[in-house]
């Protein structure tokens, strides 16, 4: 069977949901939740009374914090993802929340959490591009059994049998026949 590009993409992408993948949003999310309990925790106690209220809380100050979170990409270079959690902020309490001034243990911790994130991604993203590499070495089902490995043989798609004919034609060459096709 001749593998047409749809064909490949969908072996490329049914191969891609077996592999994991981690949501960078979501995590972020989960960063700027951590980020913002350690922003209360560090309140003063009658506002901390204040805070915990919720018919109260609106009466508090909110500031938006921007916290950049360091990681090096898969080319060795230096990059940072920036988070903006809304915080309750006393007065001046804002600028001392910066990533640099997290608790060690808690930088270090998101740092890990989203080189690892990182690097699950791009081993993915690498992984998958090497496989379609191979798939558009092939053009044929024939040639894509044997280039692939043996292990990724069940994620390529059969056609079923070929019908010789359409049911609908079956009396068409029998027509053809009694009127005398073909001629002699």
């Amino acid at each position: 069977m001749r593998l047409t590009k749809a064909i490949k993409q969908a072996i490329l992408d049914a191969i891609g949901r077996d592999i994991p993948e981690v949501a960078i949003k979501g995590l972020l999310y989960e960063i700027e939740q951590e980020v913002r309990n350690h922003a209360v925790s560090r309140l003063p106690t009658d506002v901390l009374k204040v805070y915990n209220d919720k018919k109260n809380r609106t009466y508090l100050r909110y500031e938006t914090a921007h916290v950049q979170i360091p990681f090096t990409d898969e080319e060795g270079r230096h990059q940072s993802l920036t988070i903006y959690p809304t915080i309750p902020t006393c007065s001046g309490d804002l600028a001392s929340f910066k990533f640099h001034n997290l608790p060690e243990a808690m930088a270090d911790d998101i740092t890990a959490r989203v080189q690892v994130a990182k690097n699950t991604n791009y081993a993915k993203k690498k992984a998958l591009d090497t496989v379609g590499i191979l798939l558009n070495s092939c053009s044929t089902t024939k040639k894509l059994y044997t280039t692939l490995p043996e292990e990724l043989h069940k994620y390529i798609i059969e056609e079923e049998e070929p019908k010789k004919f359409l049911p609908a034609c079956t009396s068409v060459m029998k027509d053809l026949r009694e009127a005398g096709w073909p001629k002699k």
